[in-house]
């Protein structure tokens, strides 16, 4: 806590079954080891599996989670934006994370740290210190080469724009309209904030072990991005 703001963590699952109680007695455990005081904000985005049992679950054992339901996947952005729908009117700031273990809940007190001086703070896997693990490297080249393009189109500084794992102060969200159901929106919110004043931390994305990735990265979804990118850049 700094001040009197108070933080809260979205996550989105879509049928996250395996990943759930890992994932959340993770993050927990760095919440309590810090003496952080965070709320975790779970939308179970239409699962089929046994997604929201668990999390109901969870939610019985850890008092500081909040679950957001509906029956039908809306997909990532639309999750993402239910989320934040629950969270702007009582949290200061918002730190987003994938549901799948791909990003480490150890950084979470860095993510704290940094939002106090910025208004957007990404957790970025091309700055010194950062990177991916048991990352296939045609994903990785894809990736990397489709950031760096981005940052180019969207004239910024930052240099992971499709990164899922970020702190947003909510002042930011409330003056910007995210309209992108799907993972886009993580390039949407970039670039409609991007006159705010941002950082980046490194970060160790890992690969999943459990469960079944929602998203395919190839050279066609890296071109539908910057395409994205270049009608972002035009319109704004």
């Amino acid at each position: 806590m700094i001040g009197d703001i108070l933080f809260c963590i979205i996550i989105p699952f879509f049928n996250e079954e395996d990943n759930i109680l890992p994932l959340v007695k993770e993050v927990e455990k760095v919440i309590r080891k810090n003496n952080l005081n965070i709320d975790v904000v779970t939308v179970n985005d239409g699962s089929t599996d046994s997604t929201l049992s668990k999390l109901q679950e969870m939610a019985v054992r850890f008092d500081n989670i909040y679950i957001v339901t509906y029956e039908e996947n809306r997909g990532m952005g639309g999750a993402l934006k239910a989320g934040i729908t629950f969270a702007l009117g009582t949290y200061a700031a918002i730190l987003f994370m994938d549901g799948d273990l791909s990003h480490d809940p150890n950084t979470i007190p860095e993510f704290i740290a940094s939002i106090s001086a910025y208004d957007i703070v990404i957790g970025s896997r091309y700055v010194r210190g950062g990177g991916m693990e048991n990352v296939p490297f045609s994903r990785r080249f894809i990736s990397k080469m489709g950031n760096m393009i981005m940052k180019i189109i969207l004239g910024v500084s930052i240099s992971d724009i499709t990164t899922g794992y970020r702190m947003v102060r909510t002042d930011v969200l409330k003056q910007i309209t995210l309209q992108r159901d799907d993972f886009m929106i993580q390039v949407e919110m970039i670039a409609k904030a991007r006159t705010r004043n941002m950082t980046e931390i490194p970060i160790l994305l890992r690969n999943r072990k459990a469960g079944t990735s929602k998203f395919r990265i190839s050279l066609k979804v890296l071109l539908s991005y910057v395409i994205f990118a270049l009608r972002m850049r035009v319109t704004q």
